[in-house]
């Protein structure tokens, strides 16, 4: 006798509604043990509840006899085995056991349940004397103070008594399932148990990766059809493996993390490198899309998935994503719909992490910006160097001239008076001057060993004369114990440059906050600022309260005769200045302001290990009439004049040249020693510099004086063949050049 599907299928179901039965047995079973449960812990609550009420007034009068009385009393009930008062660290103070007071619950559940403002019960377990227990936590409250905590241990003696008189006639009931459904089994198994069992043995290797087998079962019936079907399904699956397998290749040969979204923001699919941006775990890539990565726009209609879905075609842009352990980038992600039938079902998620490309620009951004603003400075600076230049040999002159005429008229004479008042205006020139070679880092400088905290404090009076009353000067931390090789008077004018500064910041008063501090500038910063050398370090730091300035303004404020200020309020030299002053002494200065937030110069200085020392005095020698020979050589026709004008009434036999070549020439035919060679510098066809060596070789004894307004470590270049040369500055006076003359000359009649 044949048997369709139907009616295997209603034999069938006739064994599983047995297993049914028994099923629902067992879920009646399990059901009114919860209910159980449920109703033993509302009576554990009530009879907490009642017991709170009763031991309040005994817990806050300490009467322990009575707590005991009340926890014995408790016991006896068949619901709790045992009473315990515990205080907030877990200690028992009151135990219906009395050897049980002192010790201390320290397990995380106690831990947490004293924590806890409400009633709480712990997971069910076994006692050491086999039985089944949970335990109830009861905070004890009063007056909104927490005297302790109840913990009352339940039994579940009667539950699992009642429990398992139900279990007892569920097991009966299952007996007779199993032995009804043994029956029904082995009935269906002669039937379609063997090409049932065939096809779950080729499920079985389908599932293992085997897609070339077959089925062969020939009946007509469903099985037949369904064995058919399988066979399609198999050969489907070949198909669809290959193109699978192709894609798949494919999609994880991307170097780019790409995922597939559906409209429910559901990750479908995602390849390799996703699966490597996430750190390696690619089981954790399935979820919602804003789990695993999260951007801004994620809560926003810049979402990619609404954008997609709202018809745009193609999205890209960068941003910054947070991952789901934390960690932070900036990628660049591109977004496509995702199509099926011709309709957006989703979109494809393209992600690509430039977050150190992102760094090395930004990075290469700052570079080139402070290699932009130095060779701006550099610029601005040459330029500064070569009109200040080019102006001390033309106040040379002028102060030359009068400080002549000045000697040659009497002091009664009106024409001393007018004299005295060009020497002074071309002084202050000549200040003027020495504030651009500032600047330009090609000012003469003194250097000695310098404690910055003694510059700082010998000034004190000086800066409170400068800022005014109105304003409050403070040295609130002079911390710095190194020292500097620095010029004592070029620093008192870069904190006098400063405190003006301050104080033109600071119209309605404020403070004026000075600090020192030794630091050490490590690798990394050097790598910040490509001109810092890394090194132990003197910061000077100047703050003000006052009105600050915008990222424009701190741009430019270094620049020569930049100003913020009216025309009558400065020359705007002030901090261009400080720049080139801070330069030279091979340090650095940044400006840290806000608008309204006031202003913090740092001046970072090498430090050194060299002891505080002053320079040697130069010595003294008397007056006297000169006789040498000086070779004088400058470019500028009026300045070697005035050079002659000077040395001649001194008694000195004077060689003039124009130029290095005209001056060789001119040393060959002096009859005589050369006894100073009195040179420019900067000259066309020689400069100053190879003309003394020439001379120097051909005649060791003759004295080299250079003449310049930079300074003599930039004349010198650490050449030693010129360091036993001399070195006076322009502009030149009469007075100045005699003084240098008798120190060359008498140090030569010494020696």
């Amino acid at each position: 006798m044949r048997f369709g599907l139907a009616a295997k299928l209603t034999l069938f179901m006739g064994g599983a509604m047995a297993l049914v039965a028994v099923t629902m047995a067992l879920t009646v079973s399990l059901y009114m043990q919860k209910s159980l449960e449920r109703e033993h812990h509302l009576r554990c609550l009530s009879s907490a509840a009642h017991l709170v009420r009763h031991i309040r007034a005994p817990l806050i009068t300490n009467d322990l006899y009575s707590l005991y009385e009340y926890f014995q009393d408790t016991v006896q009930q068949d619901l709790f085995y045992s009473v315990m008062l515990l205080d907030g660290s877990g200690k028992v103070l009151m135990h219906n056991d009395l050897l049980e007071i002192g010790k201390i619950h320290e397990d995380p559940f106690s831990r947490h349940a004293l924590q806890t403002e409400k009633p709480l019960f712990s997971d069910i377990f076994w006692t050491e004397d086999g039985l089944l227990v949970d335990d109830v936590f009861v905070p004890i409250v009063v007056a909104d103070i927490r005297l302790g905590t109840l913990r009352l241990g339940h039994s579940h003696a009667e539950i699992e008594k009642t429990v398992g008189d139900s279990r007892k006639q569920i097991v009966l009931v299952g007996i007779a399932a199993i032995l009804a459904s043994l029956l029904l089994a082995n009935f269906l198994a002669s039937v379609i148990a063997r090409p049932i069992r065939s096809l779950t043995d080729a499920t079985k290797r389908v599932a293992l990766g085997d897609l070339n087998l077959s089925v062969d079962v020939r009946k007509g019936d469903e099985l037949g059809i369904l064995a058919r079907s399988f066979n399609a399904m198999t050969r489907e699956l070949r198909r669809t493996t290959v193109s699978h397998d192709s894609l798949q290749n494919i999609f994880n040969s991307a170097s780019d993390a790409i995922r597939t979204i559906n409209l429910e923001n559901d990750i479908v699919m995602s390849n390799r490198a996703m699966t490597d941006l996430l750190n390696g775990q690619g089981k954790c890539i399935q979820g919602k899309c804003y789990q695993l990565i999260h951007a801004p726009i994620c809560d926003t209609a810049d979402c990619v998935l609404k954008r997609i879905a709202g018809g745009e075609k193609y999205v890209q842009l960068e941003t910054a994503i947070e991952l789901h352990d934390g960690r932070k980038k900036v990628v660049r992600l591109t977004a496509t719909p995702l199509l099926e039938n011709d309709r957006i079902a989703g979109v494809i998620e393209s992600i690509q992490d430039i977050t150190d490309q992102k760094a090395a620009e930004k990075e290469s951004q700052n570079l080139q910006n402070q290699l932009v603003q130095a060779q701006k400075m550099e610029s601005v600076g040459r330029l500064a160097g070569g009109v200040a230049h080019d102006f001390n040999n033309i106040l040379s002159v002028i102060i030359g001239y009068s400080e002549l005429g000045l000697a040659t008229v009497p002091k009664g004479d009106p024409l001393s008076e007018k004299l005295r008042i060009i020497e002074d205006a071309a002084q202050k020139a000549a200040a003027l001057v020495r504030q651009l070679l500032a600047f330009s880092r090609k000012q003469v400088l003194e250097m000695t060993v310098l404690n910055v905290n003694e510059v700082v404090t010998n000034m004190m009076k000086m800066l409170g004369r400068v800022i005014g009353e109105d304003i409050r000067l403070e040295l609130s931390s002079l911390r710095a114990t190194r020292k500097i090789i620095g010029d004592h008077s070029q620093l008192v004018q870069v904190l006098m440059n400063l405190a003006v500064n301050a104080r033109d910041a600071m119209p309605n008063g404020g403070r004026l906050i000075i600090e020192t501090a030794d630091v050490d500038l490590d690798e990394d910063y050097a790598r910040l600022y490509s001109y810092v050398q890394p090194g132990p370090y003197v910061l000077l730091s100047v703050t003000d309260t006052g009105i600050g300035m915008s990222r424009e303004v701190m741009k430019n404020i270094f620049e020569p005769f930049f100003t913020t200020k009216g025309p009558e309020a400065g020359t705007g030299l002030g901090l261009s200045t400080v720049y080139g002053t801070v330069k030279q002494h091979g340090g650095h200065i940044h400006v840290y302001s806000e608008p309204d937030r006031g202003t913090t110069f740092k001046i970072y200085l090498p430090a050194t290990d060299k002891e505080k020392g002053e320079r040697a005095a130069t010595k003294a020698l008397r007056g006297r009439q000169g006789s040498e020979t000086i070779l004088v050589v400058e470019d500028e026709h009026v300045l070697r004049q005035l050079l002659a004008d000077i040395l001649r009434p001194m008694g000195y036999k004077i060689h003039l040249a124009a130029n290095g070549r005209e001056a060789l020439e001119l040393f060959n035919t002096i009859q005589g020693p050369l006894d100073v060679l009195l040179t420019d510098v900067m000259m066309p066809e020689m400069d100053g510099r190879e003309l003394a060596r020439r001379i120097m070789d051909m005649h060791p004894a003759t004295k080299v004086i250079f003449m310049s307004g930079y300074a003599q470590s930039i004349i010198m270049q650490n050449d030693s063949t010129l360091e036993q040369c001399y070195f006076i500055p322009k502009p030149i006076t009469p007075s100045v050049l005699d003084a240098k003359l008798r120190q060359v000359l008498g140090e030569s009649t010494a020696s």
